[in-house]
């Protein structure tokens, strides 16, 4: 695939260490305002912009990463990915962030996506085989224009051109959610937020999906109030 790609005022390109700053920002900024687990924990979009930065650091050589570009070349948007081959040292990051991680640990380590085959564990020795899609956003003024998903059909373009064979993602929101299922992705595995405990506490309890849905999407989803292991399959996981 072909990068950069123009779409009418927009530049579609991948992220280089130029960009690392300015992406890492809208991204903290966007989670810290909008995902819901940030949101009820009250991180700062600091916190979270130094989460995005050391996953950008550390993936960039994947050559996963996309940016979305105003007509000025100022990043609007970014969405990060990295091969599963590579690990990401979140040692530095901010102790904020630690039921969050839980979570998430939980709702992957527990699907039964890694039981189908061999196959979706290789991809974490060998390169080329899985995907992990980690974080979209957009700047405040790039907000409703459909960005975070022109970047996921480009990613889903991206890793059929090199031949992956699936992508994961973790999806913590509606917004999420609803664009996951719009390009056929498939649930695996979900967490209740009232359900989930975190040193025997009911953290994310009072966690209300429906409450932070954006009536401009108008979905068709049922969402899930919690946190859902998404797969995308680009070819038989048996293939290799």
């Amino acid at each position: 695939m072909l990068l950069p790609l123009y779409i009418e005022d927009k530049c579609f390109d991948f992220l280089t260490e130029k960009d690392i700053n300015k992406a890492s920002e809208i991204l903290g900024k966007s989670f810290a305002n909008a995902e819901p687990m940030c949101t009820e924990l009250k991180l700062p979009a600091d916190d979270l912009t130094g989460l995005a930065k050391i996953f950008i650091e550390q993936s960039i050589k994947d050559g996963l990463n996309l940016g979305c570009f105003n007509q000025d070349g100022e990043i609007i948007g970014a969405l990060i990915t990295r091969d599963m081959s590579t690990e990401i040292d979140f040692s530095d990051v901010s102790e904020t962030l630690t039921p969050i991680f839980a979570l998430l640990e939980q709702l992957v380590e527990s699907s039964s996506f890694w039981s189908k085959s061999d196959t979706a564990n290789l991809a974490l020795t060998q390169q080329g085989i899985g995907a992990e899609l980690f974080m979209g956003g957009v700047c405040e003024i790039a907000r409703n224009q459909g960005i975070v998903g022109q970047l996921t059909d480009i990613l889903e373009a991206l890793l059929i051109e090199r031949k992956y064979t699936y992508c994961i993602a973790e999806a913590t929101s509606p917004i999420t959610q609803h664009l996951l299922e719009k390009r056929q992705w498939e649930k695996s595995n979900h967490i209740l937020y009232p359900d989930f405990k975190f040193t025997n506490e009911s953290v994310f309890s009072n966690i209300r999906i429906e409450n932070t849905i954006n009536k401009d999407i108008k979905p068709k989803t049922d969402f899930i109030n919690g946190a859902t292991f998404y797969t995308k399959t680009f070819k038989s996981i048996t293939d290799l």
